[in-house]
């Protein structure tokens, strides 16, 4: 069994994968259908909440730049996020997300999830503004369903065509502060900021981001 703690390292070397091996065993199956969350970044549910999504993107290995996808309503099935030609609003809210490799930025693509008329729950906006907007309120949401949407491989040992290795961590950031785990697992929360680091870390890891007024 694995408690509803989420265990929390702080700022002091990050989590290093020697290869895909170490996906298998993050999340079991057990008997009965249910499913049970071992990583160590998955927010436990609320009474009211669904289970976080359990979404891995294991294509999409090409280097950055990374741009929008060809078939954008078809990362969001896949993703499990609904598209309609107007946005939720029984829940809506933004996080951030920053992307380093070896110190220097990756731009995340703006316009994820929009297809045409067509815009899904979780969609991206400039600077790396993650927009959640769902007609559903209880349901939860991960940055694995953005990587999804947006067909670049995010798993334990893996961002895009980066792969961690003895020399190279891929370490995970929440506002801030060291997470281990599987970083697709890590929760869409309001005003989070989340931060994946490749190689060597830049100067500073982002705390939070400045969200503009009223969102």
């Amino acid at each position: 069994m694995v408690s509803g703690r989420e265990p929390v390292r702080r700022r002091t070397g990050g989590w290093s994968w020697a290869g895909p091996a170490v996906v298998a065993g993050l999340v079991l199956a057990p008997a009965g259908g249910c499913t049970t969350e071992r990583s160590s970044v998955a927010n436990p549910p609320k009474a009211h909440e669904a289970p976080l999504p359990t979404v891995h993107y294991s294509f999409g290995t090409q280097p950055p730049p990374w741009t929008k996808p060809l078939n954008e309503a078809g990362g969001a099935d896949a993703a499990g996020l609904a598209m309609g030609p107007a946005a939720g609003t029984a829940r809506r809210f933004d996080s951030h997300l920053d992307i380093f490799a070896n110190g220097r930025p990756i731009r995340v693509t703006p316009g994820l999830g929009v297809d045409g008329r067509l815009l899904s729950e979780v969609r991206t906006r400039g600077k790396g503004i993650l927009v959640v907007a769902s007609s559903d309120p209880g349901k939860r949401f991960t940055l694995g369903q953005v990587f999804m949407e947006w067909g670049v491989r995010l798993e334990p040992a893996h961002l895009g065509g980066f792969t961690a290795d003895a020399e190279h961590s891929l370490t995970a950031y929440v506002d801030g502060v060291e997470r281990t785990g599987d970083p697709a697992m890590i929760a869409l929360l309001p005003h989070r900021e989340i931060t994946l680091v490749y190689g060597a870390p830049p100067r500073r890891i982002p705390t939070s981001y400045a969200f503009p007024r009223g969102e």
